[in-house]
């Protein structure tokens, strides 16, 4: 992608390649060392959109929880976690955002999804989360799923247990 000199500022923060993701995406669904300063730059400007959503329905928080279960070692742990706690302290950041597309969830139930319990916390802990938008099958799902510090996490808040402990999946089933 290629942008002339006359393009704003503003115009190129907001340039998205063929996948429909921004710079910030970009920034935050890598955990090398400089991704953190990029990120704080970005969060910056007011005419970075931190809620857009690529083609696949996703958000930059909603990739960055993803993101966080790729890696192998404790620096990137790090570094994606000062990404994730970077995206919750900005205020414009909507952390009941639901996707759209392949997966219609926020950004607390892709973490809960994908077994990624220090970001469900870390989303859980901003007091920012609606709870009572989260999908009703959230809990059976995550316990169909194996992911059971995640588990442990949602059966901790008693708004979510009285949510969702009577909730039936697919299979008729409860949690």
């Amino acid at each position: 992608l290629v942008l002339g000199d006359d393009v704003t500022e503003e115009a190129r923060l907001q340039t998205v390649d063929l996948l429909g993701r921004t710079v910030l995406s970009h920034a935050c669904r890598c955990s090398s060392p400089d991704a953190v300063e990029k990120v704080t730059l970005l969060l910056q400007y007011e005419a970075v959109d931190v809620n857009v959503l690529d083609n696949t329905g996703e958000s930059p928080l909603m990739h960055q929880v993803c993101s966080q279960r790729k890696v192998n070692n404790s620096t990137d742990d790090a570094i994606n976690m000062e990404l994730l706690q970077l995206l919750l302290a900005s205020p414009r950041c909507d952390v009941n955002l639901k996707g759209t597309k392949r997966r219609k969830l926020t950004a607390f139930e892709l973490a809960c999804s994908v077994g990624n319990v220090e970001a469900a916390r870390t989303i859980l802990a901003s007091g920012r989360l609606n709870l009572t938008t989260l999908q009703a099958t959230l809990l059976t799902s995550t316990v169909a799923l194996g992911h059971l510090s995640v588990v442990e996490l949602l059966l901790s808040c008693p708004d979510i247990v009285s949510s969702q402990i009577d909730a039936r999946g697919a299979d008729c089933r409860t949690a």
